[in-house]
């Protein structure tokens, strides 16, 4: 099955929970880049719900890339 996310709140101050449907727990990648390009955190997660916790980010729009074995989705998340 394909792969989807779900982001909420979004906007949100930096602490907001993404959700995925990896309902084969394969090892999800996750990337975070700052509005600049740069690479802001980068994990590596074995579960569905993930609880994002960085209220020291900047305001703006983020990209989240998000990949697993052979899927790859890339998310915006807008910090205010």
């Amino acid at each position: 099955d394909d792969m989807y996310i779900i982001i909420y709140p979004n906007p949100n101050n930096g602490i907001f929970t993404i959700e995925l449907n990896n309902h084969l727990k394969k090892e999800i990648d996750i990337t975070f880049i700052s509005p600049l390009g740069q690479i802001v955190n980068q994990q590596k997660f074995n579960s569905n719900i993930i609880n994002f916790n960085a209220p020291y980010l900047s305001s703006g729009i983020y990209s989240l890339i998000i990949k697993s074995k052979n899927q790859y989705l890339i998310k915006k998340v807008v910090i205010q």
